[in-house]
């Protein structure tokens, strides 16, 4: 929430300063500047030309008043039901221009192995003429801010900031998707079994600092038994695969339940007693053999290096030479050591993972040309029907989303605050609770605006828009206050009926249309704007421009009509 803070002040620091300029400054800029007119009556051609439009459409609605009112009432329930159907999103996402692709490899692989092959990697990256610079990051730092095992890497693409350098492939340039898609294919075809997954450099220290893991959303399965979340896991990512909007679906590599290959040494306990030994004894000299034992130290400029000794590579890495190490007996002879334990080579899960004191496995789901919330819940769906889990063991969805149900629950009390609010001004200002609902309803047709210029613009509903819909409820009461005023102005003065409303709204027509076209072309840049960082203001400035043309519509034929039924008691 804390993103949108520094506009919500700017605006209001900017309302403030501009009531008091309204109230001090105006009137004696206007007592020096305003001259009493030559011509009256002379307006401007675009008032002229708008309001011979207007006025005939004007008399119609007072004609047809059930027929204009029935259909403004479809129009909102209409755009009610189109709200249903768009998708959600935390906040829209950003395109930070650049890419950070995370590459997974066996975990069993060495340091320089996986060096060697992230260089051919970067090789392969840097090919694409669209790429700028590419660096890595792999394993984990002297100062562990990321712990990562030496198979895991980072690679930051840092890409051509100029589109119009990047090249032409098939008659048209790449989408940065597609660029992602193509250098995955190539890097595939270096090594298959490493997983490449896309994300951004901004957005992956968010989504890491949120959840754990750099993906949009997680997906953990908490048990007991290693074995059985392996193959639940497997499960669950064979059916979240075939989600449309899945982009790549993946063992989460910081803690992936891959097994290992290792060396297996059970002691065989019969053996050691029938030989007088003990089990410190067999193991410590197991443990000097493979894992080393410090014997002393070596001293270089204040720094301590311990010295270790332990058996020689090429006998450490092969299994029927271990099993030939001596053990020395009380008696002064020595048997080897495969007389005691047995020698064997399995595979293993090396890292295991715990949350709240429970073992999970998780997975990695990165989504593309799909709102975040449709796809979890339909994901959702399809895991509690497919995946029939035992009673200990249980899924926990985590990601994006998370922060989307915390933000609509922080809505739906400040919206309706909001609201309040504005009634009561209303009401204050009015005295009388039938003219403030009758000013009140300019909201929820301003609203129906929005919810059109959102669906037919393609964009998703994000906390982003709803800042929109709160922007938009003050600017579409402004507006209907505007025309009511002068209704209740000119009631005081003795016109009334028909005549006081089509007097009233032909007066009041250009401050209500200048109202709305100063609001709407301030956001109109910010609704058309394409550069970097555009996506988080675009959904609040195309509900804003959406909203300010049908609650501009709207108030200048439903609010009249609405005055005349309820509020003359001439027209009755």
């Amino acid at each position: 929430g804390k993103m949108f803070h520094p506009m919500a002040v700017t605006v209001l620091m900017a309302l403030a300063a501009s009531l008091l300029v309204a109230l001090v400054l105006l009137p004696v800029i206007a007592i020096l500047v305003i001259h009493p007119p030559r011509k009256t009556g002379h307006e401007p051609a675009f008032y002229r030309f708008v309001s011979g439009l207007y006025i005939p459409i004007l008399h119609f609605a007072l004609r047809h008043k059930i027929f204009v009112t029935s259909g403004a009432l479809v129009f909102a329930v209409a755009s009610f039901f189109l709200f249903t159907r768009i998708g959600s999103d935390f906040i829209p996402q950003l395109d930070e221009g650049d890419l950070v692709i995370g590459m997974s490899r066996s975990t069993d692989m060495s340091l320089n192995e996986s060096i060697d092959q992230q260089l051919m990697a970067e090789k392969i990256i840097k090919s694409f003429k669209e790429v700028e610079l590419v660096f890595s990051r792999l394993g984990t730092p002297e100062s562990a801010t990321d712990p990562m095992s030496v198979n895991l890497a980072d690679t930051f693409v840092i890409l051509k900031k100029d589109r119009s350098l990047w090249p032409v492939v098939n008659g048209q340039r790449r989408t940065k998707e597609r660029l992602f898609k193509d250098i995955q294919a190539e890097l595939m075809k270096l090594n298959s079994d490493q997983e490449v997954s896309p994300t951004q450099p901004i957005e992956m220290r968010f989504n890491e600092m949120l959840e754990g893991s750099r993906a949009d959303i997680t997906v953990r399965l908490i048990g007991p038994d290693l074995d059985k979340l392996l193959l639940y896991l497997e499960k669950t990512r064979k059916i979240i695969e075939t989600i449309p909007g899945a982009s790549s679906v993946e063992q989460d590599p910081l803690t992936t339940l891959t097994k290992s290959p290792v060396l297996d040494f059970e002691l065989d306990h019969n053996a050691i007693a029938y030989y007088g030994l003990t089990m410190q004894e067999v193991n410590e000299t197991l443990n000097t053999a493979m894992a080393g034992y410090e014997i002393g130290n070596y001293y270089e400029d204040n720094i301590r290096f311990p010295i270790k000794l332990h058996l020689d590579e090429s006998l450490r890495e092969n299994p029927s030479q271990v099993s030939n190490i001596p053990i020395p007996l009380e008696e002064g002879a020595s048997i080897e050591l495969s007389r005691v334990t047995r020698v064997s080579k399995t595979s293993q899960v090396t890292t295991i993972a715990h949350v709240f004191g429970k073992r999970y496995a998780a997975i990695s789901i990165y989504i593309a040309g799909r709102d975040i919330d449709s796809f979890v819940e339909e994901a959702r769906a399809r895991v509690n029907k497919e995946l029939k889990l035992p009673a200990e063991y249980n899924v926990y969805w985590g990601g994006q989303f998370k922060n989307l149900a915390s933000a609509r629950l922080r809505l739906a009390l400040i919206i309706p605050i909001t609201l309040g609010l504005i009634l009561l001004i209303l009401y204050k200002n009015f005295n009388n609770l039938k003219d403030a609902l009758i000013v009140f309803l300019g909201i929820p047709f301003a609203a129906t605006g929005g919810v059109l210029a959102l669906y037919f613009s393609g964009q998703n509903f994000s906390v982003s828009a709803a800042i929109g819909f709160i922007a938009l409820s003050g600017i579409a009461t402004l507006n209907a206050m505007v025309l009511f005023s002068h209704f209740l102005y000119l009631k005081s003065h003795g016109v009334s009926g028909a005549e006081l409303v089509i007097q009233g709204t032909v007066r009041r027509f250009r401050p209500v249309l200048m109202t709305a076209m100063v609001a709407s072309l301030g956001f109109l840049p910010m609704a058309v704007n394409t550069g970097l960082g555009s996506e988080v203001q675009r959904p609040l400035a195309t509900v804003v421009v959406g909203g300010i043309i049908t609650s501009t519509a709207l108030t200048l034929l439903v609010l009249p009509i609405l005055y005349l039924v309820f509020r003359s008691k001439e027209a009755r």
